[in-house]
């Protein structure tokens, strides 16, 4: 797990920018940067909110979303 999250801090920058650019002008932002961006949400759903590798996804729910957004689970 830390290993994963060492990924996501090194590519948070990228995504940080691909956000900045498609709020204002969405448009601008390519099929890549987009797909990037909804690869690292998702991953960074699986570290912070379920706490566990990706393969775990099927059992995460939007319930476990909303309380991990009340109690500092997503950041």
């Amino acid at each position: 797990m830390e290993e994963l999250l060492e990924v996501v801090t090194f590519h948070l920058p990228r995504y940080e920018n691909t956000a900045k650019t498609c709020k204002p002008i969405p448009g601008q932002v390519s099929p890549s940067d987009v797909t990037f961006a909804t690869k690292f949400v998702a991953v960074h759903l699986f570290i912070k909110v379920k706490g566990s590798r990706p393969m775990t996804y099927h059992y995460l729910t939007v319930d476990m979303v909303r309380t991990a957004k009340k109690n500092g689970g997503i950041h």
